[in-house]
């Protein structure tokens, strides 16, 4: 199959009409896109996604058409920006983010697809930059730091709104104001 500027766009085989076997995918300038294994007319196995330099973009397998397994994805200098499991094309179990200077940006645990449990974020130096929990996909609670490591920031959510007593600090640790939030 070709672009319309005649270069190659897709190569793979057909069986029974049905895509199968290796297929490559490329742009219109003839950098290669993704490749990997269908079987059947639906992807399965390890499939591999490229940016324009030609640097992984990012990986992951694929079960009958759909995501399942561990995904990784990759900054286009090919440093790793996350990863984490997919079971049937949704976030499960612990995923994690990276900064482009491979410090721990963000980790917590996806449920089904959603938030479930303590989240962490870090600043680009690994400090604690803010912890939160979540129930199902919403926030509970929340807590954010300061560069310095003091305490900034700390409150509660119901459904996804702020509630009750929130407190706020400077940087030094003083309290600087509270707030008290109800529907």
């Amino acid at each position: 199959i070709l672009h319309k500027n005649e270069e190659l766009k897709k190569e793979g085989n057909y069986i029974d009409e049905k895509k199968e076997g290796i297929w490559k995918e490329y742009d219109e300038n003839g950098q290669l896109e993704r490749e990997g294994n269908i079987i059947g007319g639906k992807e399965n196995g390890i499939w591999k996604y490229y940016y324009d330099n030609g640097k992984l973009k990012r990986e992951g397998k694929w079960t009958d058409g759909k995501q399942n397994g561990i995904w990784k994805y990759y900054y286009d200098n090919g440093q790793l920006e996350r990863e984490g499991n997919i079971i049937g094309g949704k976030e499960n179990g612990i995923w994690k983010s990276y900064h482009k200077n491979g410090q721990l940006g963000k980790e917590g645990n996806y449920v089904d697809g959603k938030q479930n449990g303590i989240w962490k974020f870090y600043y680009d130096n690994g400090e604690l930059k803010e912890e939160s929990n979540w129930i199902n996909g919403k926030g509970e609670s929340l807590k954010f730091y300061h560069k310095n490591g003091q305490l900034g920031t700390e409150g509660n959510f119901v459904d996804g709104k702020q509630n009750g007593i929130w407190k706020y600090y400077y940087d030094n640790g003083k309290l600087k104001k509270e707030s008290n939030w109800t529907d």
